[in-house]
């Protein structure tokens, strides 16, 4: 899916990362500036796919389309502070097609998929030369197809799908493979470590479980229907020392956004949402709860809601490490998404007139600060304690009829968001 034209990608910058976002079409945020990163009508751009990536140093990636009617799509990369431009235009030709999806690392290495002529290929490329390694590809095996939205991680290892016949494989760093049950709505996620999250399972929709495989295959399930879920989104995120799984999901009580330690994932956090997005009878106090994002004026919480597409888009997860390396205590961790509050906050009293004070009531993309701290009993597991969820970017006046939020996805490592989508 490509953006309308004219279509503009920008980078949305705060202390404690950035995020890629389309505001021209969308309410500003108090918390974030905004950089134009690239804009159709340069560059030979004519349009802009919808899955965006961004690395620590504020590069930008996303493939682009340089021909309206013959469909030459390039791969294109913003520098910080820099319009984005080509890194292979000369590999473009009609027929040849990239993505979706493309992910780049802290050292601007690109990873894409494209495919002619019915062979299909995983690339690397780089950014500053332009030139590119196979990873894998089809034609001379051993996959028939290799699979859409390869993720890589900052030491270059690429994960991504791959089919052999009726075979589905998740391809891990390193090149090894684990057979799966349908890739049809796999989004994986690699961690410097190796590791790699992804939902996969035999349905290929919301009731297939998160996994976690290390680099080996070894696999340990972070949820599943068997664990008391009843939805799980398709592309959950992972932090890049590859301690923590971030997703949105459903275990009865309204969908929401979760945090679990690989190492222990019954220790769950919910970062927003839940209680909030669909009631649900239960006694006081166990359905009391902290607002995602405070009180309206009549003095009624405020929570993050999810659609099916929100559900479905990446979560990202990047961990502060100031205290130290890992999920110690005296670090945080930043989790995006994309959700709509289920009402605006309170009126700006300067300017009246219904204009809301920090957020509107539309969608859009938000990022959650979680502190983690030791409690009380000092031999227990550390608490991750979530702040209000703070906008990024919100669509500006569109009704909940006609608005249409692309697959808007995060992907996150080391304080920069990557929502893949534009507004």
């Amino acid at each position: 899916m490509r953006s309308a034209a004219p279509a503009f990608v920008c980078l949305a910058t705060v202390g404690f990362g950035a995020a890629l976002v389309t505001p021209a079409h969308g309410s500003a945020s108090v918390y974030y500036d905004y950089d134009l990163a690239a804009m159709t009508g340069t560059a030979s751009l004519v349009s802009i796919e919808n899955e965006i990536s961004i690395n620590d140093e504020g590069q930008v990636t996303f493939i682009g389309d340089q021909n309206a009617s013959l469909g030459f799509e390039s791969v294109y990369v913003s520098p910080l502070g820099m319009l984005a431009a080509s890194i292979n235009p000369g590999f473009s030709s009609s027929g040849r097609t990239f993505g979706p999806g493309v992910e780049i690392n802290a050292s601007g290495q690109v990873a894409a998929r494209d495919a002619l002529s019915g062979d299909s290929f995983i690339r690397l490329w780089d950014a500053a030369s332009g030139t590119f390694t196979i990873i894998d590809r089809s034609d001379t095996g051993p996959f028939d197809s290799v699979g859409f939205r390869p993720g890589v991680n900052d030491p270059g290892h690429v994960t991504h799908g791959a089919f052999v016949g009726a075979t589905n494989s998740l391809v891990l760093a390193g090149g090894s493979a684990v057979t799966v049950g349908n890739l049809v709505s796999t989004q994986p996620a690699i961690a410097n470590d190796g590791g790699v999250v992804a939902r996969v399972g035999p349905a290929g929709n919301q009731t297939d479980p998160i996994v976690h495989y290390t680099s080996a295959g070894a696999a340990t399930t972070i949820a599943s229907m068997g664990g008391g879920w009843t939805e799980l989104g398709r592309a959950p995120g992972i932090s890049r020392d590859g301690s923590l799984v971030a997703w949105i999901g459903n275990r009865g009580m309204g969908r929401g956004v979760f945090v679990a330690p690989v190492a222990a994932p019954s220790n769950i956090t919910v970062v927003a949402g839940e209680n909030g997005s669909t009631p649900i009878p239960c006694p006081a106090p166990s359905c009391t709860t902290n607002p995602d994002l405070g009180y309206d004026a009549a003095g009624v919480d405020i929570f993050l809601t999810f659609t099916d597409a929100d559900r479905d888009a990446r979560v990202g997860i990047a961990l502060q490490e100031t205290a130290g390396a890992g999920a110690v205590a005296g670090n945080s961790f930043v989790v995006t998404f994309a959700g709509q509050p289920s009402s605006a906050s309170v009126e700006n009293p300067v300017l009246g007139g219904g204009m809301p004070l920090v957020f509107s009531d539309e969608a859009g993309l938000w990022s959650v600060q979680v502190d983690i701290e030791n409690e009380l009993d000092p031999a227990g597991p550390l608490g991750f304690n979530p702040n209000n969820a703070l906008p990024i970017i919100q669509l500006a006046g569109a009704s909940t009829s006609t608005r249409t939020v692309p697959r808007t996805s995060t992907s996150m490592r080391s304080g920069r968001t990557r929502p893949f989508g534009t507004y």
